[in-house]
């Protein structure tokens, strides 16, 4: 079903779906925000970009900060 379809057809449930990924990227991007540490900064950027997931960028940020100390 397109959203074209959705929209005509189903608007209540296209407006569930639309409210439920708004959450989930002010989610990721409160999850990015929390691991906002020196030598991450250009990580989380380019992450909050790209839409990439806190958990896939966990371990660079972890190998960042230690190269920071």
């Amino acid at each position: 079903m397109t959203r074209s379809e959705l929209e005509q057809y189903q608007p209540d449930l296209l407006a569930e779906i639309e409210a439920e990924a708004a959450r989930d990227e002010r989610e990721r991007q409160r999850m990015l925000d929390s691991m906002s540490l020196p030598g991450c900064e250009a990580i989380i950027a380019k992450a909050t970009v790209e839409g990439s997931s806190p958990s896939s960028i966990a371990q660079e940020c972890l190998q960042a900060v230690r190269e920071k100390e």
